[in-house]
């Protein structure tokens, strides 16, 4: 059986001291935190090592914001630090698990700040293997180019009037594909904030059907998409 992380610690809940630059000292730093990120429930070997990955960078974050390294152009106590911890499964089968983790920070200034990040394992053996995209296409496919094409075809279809920047190459916003959640019918890439749109346009997370990238799949790329079903 499986769970999902749900708790929410209000401003007053937690506070700590900490020197914010040479010029700033900062007591009691708020901090208004929610966590709903999936977990394993009783886990046992590998349930226990994706756990913890699935946390880490939330705890991470956490403890960068209470220490004062993560902070913000504004100072003192006017507003709580913010950090949100969110989730979703894309893939959970007795040989594959895909989990998407976004996180959002407020440290002060104009907004805040998101980002997004795949988790995604071979099951087998009592171990969880992470695997990457490289290991789903062939070396000599042009994958990254068609997977950014496809990608750009699927935001247009979805949000015809998507803010693209201009001025950048297909070839340079190619090396944002590297993020990424597997299903068992396609595969989700995640483009982070400013990557190749401006801020307000969010992340961008274009779903790609797996016929549509067959032909560039090496054969542990097909592999992990039947484990997927």
């Amino acid at each position: 059986m499986k769970s999902l992380i749900k708790f929410l610690k209000y401003s007053a809940a937690i506070s700590a001291t900490a020197m914010l630059g040479a010029c700033c000292n900062v007591d009691d730093i708020r901090l208004e935190e929610s966590c709903e990120i999936f977990q394993f429930e009783n886990p046992n070997g590998w349930q226990k090592e994706v756990n913890a990955d699935l946390l880490a960078e939330f705890e991470a974050e956490k403890a960068a914001m209470l220490s004062g390294e993560d902070r913000g152009c504004f100072f003192g106590t006017a507003y709580p630090y913010e950090l949100y911890g969110t989730s979703k499964v894309y893939a959970d089968t007795p040989k594959i698990f895909s989990a998407a983790v976004e996180i959002y920070t407020f440290t002060g200034g104009a907004h805040g700040n998101k980002e997004c990040k795949g988790y995604n394992y071979v099951i087998g053996d009592g171990t969880a293997k992470p695997f990457a995209l490289t290991d789903m296409f062939k070396d000599s496919a042009g994958w990254k180019a068609e997977l950014y094409r496809l990608s750009i075809e699927a935001i247009k279809k979805k949000s015809p009037d998507a803010p693209f920047f201009e001025g950048q190459t297909p070839e340079e916003n190619q090396k944002f594909i590297s993020e990424f959640a597997i299903s068992s019918d396609g595969i989700t890439l995640i483009f982070p904030l400013y990557s190749i749109s401006p801020y307000y346009a969010g992340i961008w997370k274009p779903f790609i059907e797996r016929s549509k990238i067959e032909g560039m799949l090496s054969d542990k790329g097909k592999e992990i998409f039947d484990a997927a079903q």
